[in-house]
């Protein structure tokens, strides 16, 4: 190969590996909107874990009802 082939080629995967590189710092810097999609997925696993919590503690209240007539 000549020079001006491996020169092509070196600075053509050189680019590339940028162009890699600010792709992932794109995809890992936090966006305006990205933000509400956080609030919102956490709100939803909160309310998700408030209602398990509030279906045991009915079973609880069921159960110690139960037990306390018998």
């Amino acid at each position: 190969m000549n020079k001006l082939a491996k020169k092509v080629i070196v600075y053509s995967l050189v680019g590339l590996m940028q162009f890699g590189f600010g792709a992932s710092v794109i995809e890992a810097s936090p966006r305006h909107h990205d933000g509400h999609r956080y609030e919102d997925s956490q709100r939803e696993r909160e309310r998700e874990h408030h209602e398990e919590i509030m279906r045991t503690l009915g079973g609880l209240a069921i159960l110690g009802i139960v037990l306390h007539n018998n």
